[in-house]
């Protein structure tokens, strides 16, 4: 049984009649005007679906004879059936004239055979206004005299249009001031850096300096003082006083034991003297003779800094790592681990399996509140060019991994050099 649609299509010509085709009431009998009464509902009923459409329709022929329009294209464009009679009169009236890609749009929506098409263009209402309007076109069929009917539907996206330019004139301009912010944010945090960098240079150079007043004079005036007490014990004194004398020399050798171990500790030898990978190996002894801290060095290569204040820099994050082991993790073991990370990096890893940390430990006021120094730590090694990574959970222990440019050889490649 043919569908309504195509019922509707069949009756169409009856809409023109003023054409000359032929009349339905021509039929001879009932049965006749009985089906002639119920394809004239049918066309009323097809008629108003158009012309009650919310959206602008036109239905028109392929020469161009408009045959309807909907109430919402008349009122949206100002328009009547009367003023665009034929496509031509609407395509003068609401478009720019020869503008190539109307033309490509309607020439292509006109040769359209039972297909679908969008295209969005710019229309002008009769008032002046620039309306966007977004096309969709079908070919639902023919007329009897072999005309292909076109159906052109439109949505009116003038609003939306102006919504989304805002919203992209909007976001260029929200990224321009973000790309400012962040560009100035980069500088500020530059000039930071490059502050923070020179801070600890003038830390290291201040800490060399003392660790060479340490040696050289108050070192000396120490062993002088204790040459003179022993001078003056050689002569004829008594038990009493050969005592207090006795005292002092006690108290003079612990003074110059404290200050070999400030100086040690300021700037070892062993770092300026012999490199990075030895004054690990001696640092790790250290913890262990001075604070009870055994730390289990691992790795079968030996690294290399870039620079000697790279070294130091390294030294020291370590050294910090390892007394945030004694202070916090409450355990009496670590690990000290030494890798290669990839070409020209290495990673330093501090490990231990203690207390652990929560993650938000690692914000600077938490750091400055409770003695981590993590974020320290974190500044020096990215000074250097590298990062800084940590892994805890509290109760699991944890492991903080400098990675920093450097690099990395075999152990026994370098013993038998």
């Amino acid at each position: 049984m043919p569908s309504l649609f195509a019922l509707a299509i069949a009756i169409i010509p009856t809409l023109i009649q003023e054409k000359g085709l032929m009349k339905m009431d021509t039929l001879p009998n009932d049965p006749l005007k009985k089906l002639q009464n119920e394809l004239e509902e049918l066309q009323e009923r097809f008629n108003r679906i158009i012309l009650d459409s919310p959206l602008p329709v036109m239905l028109y022929a392929d020469d161009g004879e408009v045959l309807l329009l909907s109430h919402a294209w008349v009122g949206l464009s100002g328009y009547t059936q009367q003023e665009i009679p034929t496509f031509d009169h609407w395509m003068n009236l609401a478009f720019e004239k020869d503008d190539p890609h109307v033309r490509h749009v309607i020439r292509h929506g006109k040769s359209l055979d039972h297909r679908d098409h969008a295209g969005e263009l710019t229309i002008r209402t009769k008032s002046g206004q620039q309306r966007v309007w977004q096309f969709h076109t079908s070919s639902p069929g023919r007329l009897p005299d072999e005309r292909r009917l076109i159906l052109t539907k439109a949505i009116d996206v003038t609003m939306f249009r102006q919504n989304r330019e805002q919203l992209l004139k909007l976001t260029d301009e929200l990224e321009k001031k973000v790309a400012k912010r962040t560009a100035a944010l980069e500088k500020k945090r530059s000039q930071l850096r490059m502050l923070f960098s020179e801070l600890i240079h003038s830390e290291q150079r201040q800490r060399r300096r003392l660790a060479s007043i340490l040696h050289d004079n108050l070192q000396q005036q120490l062993a002088a003082a204790r040459l003179q007490i022993n001078m003056a014990m050689d002569g004829r004194l008594s038990k009493a006083r050969k005592q207090h004398l006795n005292d002092a020399l006690e108290i003079l050798d612990d003074a110059s034991g404290i200050c070999r171990d400030l100086t040690v500790e300021l700037a070892p030898p062993v770092l300026y003297e012999q490199g990075l990978d030895a004054a690990l190996a001696w640092l790790a002894q250290w913890f262990e003779q001075k604070h009870a801290l055994k730390v289990n060095l691992l790795g079968d290569v030996v690294i290399e800094a870039t620079s000697q204040e790279s070294a130091v820099q390294i030294f020291q994050s370590v050294r910090e790592l390892l007394f945030n082991v004694i202070k916090h993790a409450n355990t009496s073991e670590a690990r000290l681990i030494l890798q290669e990370h990839r070409q020209d990096y290495v990673a330093l890893t501090v490990a231990d399996d203690g207390d652990g940390f929560k993650p938000d430990m690692m914000t600077m006021k938490h750091n400055l509140k409770n003695g981590f120094g993590l974020h320290s730590v974190r500044e020096r090694i990215e000074v250097l060019g590298g990062v800084m990574e940590v892994d805890s959970l509290p109760g699991e222990g944890s492991r903080i991994t400098l990675i920093v440019p450097g690099k990395a050889f075999a152990r026994d490649a370098i013993s038998v050099a």
